[in-house]
């Protein structure tokens, strides 16, 4: 597999695949959410196109400990990009960092 924007080779080889069904019990994402005992922060762009918004809903449903985030107009990477020549972050990005920040003084 190819990524769109950087034309990195992504292998996904068979071995991935057969090692997930192997171990599907502990690796699935719905059973790790359900057991999770722990605060958890979900945090999604509004204008992700790489990851659905129902992929971020599926966590927030499966899971008792989480808050769910939604950053109004952020794309996957939150608008940011790499390298990024600004000198200051865009805004979902800060809305995002400043989002956790409170998260995690809250919960820690």
């Amino acid at each position: 597999m190819q990524n769109a924007r950087t034309k990195q080779q992504m292998p996904h080889y068979w071995q991935f695949y057969t090692n997930f069904i192997e171990n599907q019990k502990r690796l699935t994402l719905q059973r790790a959410a359900q057991e999770l005992q722990k605060p958890l922060l979900i945090i999604h762009g509004d204008k992700d196109t790489t990851v659905g918004m129902q992929e971020a809903q599926n966590l927030h449903n499966w899971s008792n400990t989480s808050e769910l985030f939604i950053a109004p107009e952020a794309n996957h990477v939150f608008n940011a990009k790499h390298p990024y020549p600004q000198a200051s972050m865009p805004k979902a990005l800060t809305d995002v960092v400043a989002k956790t920040i409170l998260f995690l003084s809250q919960k820690g």
